[in-house]
């Protein structure tokens, strides 16, 4: 016969014996600080912590919540609409209930002072340089840079076809890319350009976890991730004059509205520049971003 599991009457409250053979209590929420608590459990001053540490917690909805809100909504609505087919209902009450929305900018885009700064502590020749400029030269997702390699290459293109869309895709293969890619060995058999230390290739996770090594190792602030490279690389190219259908044929992108928010952005920065230099007097040559040279 199964068990029953019993449900416990202190949530998120956990009791380890430390290294010197105590027993302790400890409230571990998560999103919240751990917080020690009186012994023993079910004490009237155990209650009493234990109710101020639940109250004092803030109430964050996670990503796994918010998945599971927006999964519960749309498992709801398939269902009515089943049941109006079937006849057994004649409406869709899930329709008047909106779904959960949170306004976020996504990954943070890598700043031109912060690709200077990686770039200046990982010189061209290591691992960590070969990676950051493979995502931030092709302005592909770390999907698509883990898989890359000498057989993705031809007449000064990358071809890939991206893992997300299926789509495939043909980059320019950039002077500073060219530069960081002469510099693999040659003789390297492995299927891609980014491997471990065993000559394997790095899995999604795991490659983030290694990139974000790197970051720490580097300086950089929290936030920056291979993702904000490829948001980086949408920045440059619009402040560098492509439009949108040329940005979207090199990033695979589906719909032109992310990338269009680059280059609406490049656009107002570009028209205040005009305006102030065309109230000089005596006029100043107006600077130019050709590419991808930031020192330009």
């Amino acid at each position: 016969m199964g068990g029953y599991r019993v449900k416990k009457p202190y949530p998120y409250v956990h009791e380890i014996r430390d290294r010197h053979g105590h027993l302790r209590a400890h409230l571990r929420k998560p999103g919240c600080p751990s917080v020690t608590l009186p012994l023993p459990i079910g004490s009237r001053a155990f209650v009493e912590a234990y109710q101020a540490a639940l109250e004092v917690a803030p109430k964050i909805i996670g990503r796994t919540e918010f998945r599971c809100a927006q999964g519960c909504h749309t498992d709801c609505s398939v269902l009515m609409r089943l049941a109006i087919l079937e006849g057994w209902r004649n409406d869709n009450p899930v329709s008047a209930v909106e779904g959960i929305k949170i306004k976020s900018d996504g990954h943070r885009t890598w700043t031109d002072e912060e690709i200077a700064a990686f770039e200046a502590f990982y010189p061209i020749g290591t691992e960590a340089r070969l990676a950051f400029a493979l995502l931030l030269y092709t302005g592909q997702r770390r999907s698509d840079v883990v898989r890359m390699g000498r057989q993705h290459i031809k007449n000064g293109f990358i071809t890939i076809v991206q893992a997300k869309t299926k789509v495939e895709v043909s980059i320019p293969i950039l002077p500073q890319l060219q530069a960081v890619l002469d510099k693999v060995q040659s003789k390297r058999i492995a299927p891609a350009f980014i491997v471990t230390a065993y000559g394997k290739t790095r899995t999604n996770a795991g490659f983030t976890n290694w990139f974000r090594d790197l970051r720490i190792k580097a300086g950089l602030p929290e936030g920056l991730s291979p993702h904000g490279l490829r948001k980086a690389f949408c920045r440059i190219a619009a402040e560098g004059g492509l439009s949108p259908h040329h940005i979207t044929a090199i990033s695979g992108h589906k719909t032109l509205t992310e990338v269009t928010r680059y280059t609406r952005a490049a656009d107002r920065k570009r028209l205040a520049i005009e305006g102030m230099y065309d109230r000089k007097e005596n006029g100043v040559r107006k600077p130019s971003r050709q590419g991808f040279n930031r020192n330009s």
